[in-house]
C-alpha cells in the first residue's frame, strides 16, 4: 500500500514515506476500513438523495484526476509541506482510498500533545500525521467507480464532483427561458432573484428536461395543474393558453422550481402535504 498527500497548491500529488513496519501495519488498518465499506448499501448517485448511514452513493465511469502519475518518479512530502495537504489516499491493488485533511489531523511540536510513557507523560516534540479511521471515498480502478457516503465531504476532494450539481448559468437560465415557447415568464421578471438553491433547482429542471415531460402527452399539463392545486400553485399553470407562468415573485417562483423538481408531495393516505430535500427512484438500480 503506497501512501499519498495532494496539496491544496495545483493539486500536486507527493508521496508520504512511511518504513517497512508502519507499511504492512497500515494496510492492515486500511484493509478493515475497505472490507466494512463494501458491506455498506450502494446506491447509484442522485444528487437529490442523501445517504442513510449504512449506505453509500456511487458513480461509474468516473473521471478520476488523481490517476495519472507515475508512482517511481514522485517527489517525496516535505515536513514544511504537511500545513498544504488537503486529502491523503492510499494506492492498494486496484483501490484508491482517500480522506479529508485538515489541520485538526496535524501533530506539531507548538501544539502540547502528551504522550503517556513510564506512568508518566511527556511531550511530543515531532511532527506528524494523523491518519483517520474512516473513508471519505473509495475508487476501484477496474470500472472506474467512485463511491462516498457523504457527497459533501467528496466533493472536497474532487471538484469535478460539482459538475454533477451545479447551478444554471445566467446563458443557460436566458436560452431556458427564450426557446420555451411553453414557457410564459412576468415582464418584471428579474434574473437576480434567483439564488443558488434556485439556480440548482433550475439546472435538474433544464438537465431532467421536466417541462418537455409535462407536454410530452395532452393528459400532463391538465394532471400537472390539478395537483398544483394542492400547493397552491395552480395559477402558474394557463389552461388556456397550455402555459406554465414563471412568477417575478420570489416566494412564489421558489415554490414553482420545488413544484416541478418534485420536492413538493401529498400523502394518499393522510392528505397531509409534505417537502423534501431527499429523494430518489425506488426502481433504482442498487448494488
Amino acid at each position: 500500500m503506497n501512501i499519498y498527500a495532494i496539496l491544496k497548491k495545483d493539486n500536486k500529488i507527493k508521496k508520504i514515506s512511511i518504513t517497512q513496519k508502519l507499511q504492512e501495519g497500515l494496510t492492515s488498518y486500511m484493509e478493515n476500513f475497505i472490507d466494512k465499506f463494501f458491506k455498506l448499501e450502494f446506491i447509484e448517485f442522485s444528487v437529490e438523495y442523501k445517504p442513510e448511514e449504512n449506505q453509500v452513493l456511487y458513480i461509474e465511469n468516473f473521471q478520476n484526476p488523481y490517476t495519472d502519475f507515475n508512482p517511481t518518479s514522485i517527489e517525496i512530502l516535505q515536513k514544511d509541506e504537511i500545513r498544504d495537504i488537503k486529502t491523503i489516499f492510499f494506492d492498494y491493488e486496484d483501490k484508491i482510498s482517500y480522506q479529508c485533511f485538515d489541520s485538526r489531523k496535524i501533530i506539531e511540536p507548538s501544539k502540547w500533545l502528551l504522550i503517556y510513557s513510564k506512568n508518566t507523560f511527556c511531550k511530543f516534540e515531532k511532527a506528524g500525521l494523523i491518519i483517520d479511521s474512516k473513508i471519505d471515498a473509495l475508487y476501484q480502478k477496474e470500472g472506474k467507480k467512485l463511491s462516498f457516503p457523504s457527497y459533501h465531504n467528496a466533493s472536497k476532494i474532487f471538484s469535478n464532483l460539482n459538475n454533477y450539481y451545479r447551478e444554471a448559468t445566467d446563458d443557460e437560465i436566458n436560452d431556458f427561458f427564450k426557446k420555451n415557447n411553453k414557457i410564459q415568464i412576468d415582464k418584471s421578471f428579474d434574473i437576480s432573484i434567483l439564488n443558488s438553491r434556485m439556480r440548482k433547482k433550475l439546472h435538474l429542471i433544464i438537465n431532467n428536461k421536466i417541462i418537455d415531460k409535462i407536454y410530452s402527452n395532452t393528459k400532463n399539463f391538465d394532471n400537472a395543474k390539478n395537483y398544483a392545486k394542492n400547493f397552491e400553485l395552480e395559477t402558474m399553470f394557463d389552461e388556456d393558453n397550455k402555459k406554465i407562468i414563471f412568477p417575478s415573485e420570489k416566494e412564489n417562483l421558489e415554490n414553482l422550481l420545488k413544484f416541478l423538481n418534485d420536492d413538493f408531495f401529498q400523502s394518499p393516505i393522510t392528505k397531509s402535504k409534505y417537502e423534501t430535500n431527499s429523494k430518489r427512484k425506488i426502481n433504482e438500480k442498487t448494488n
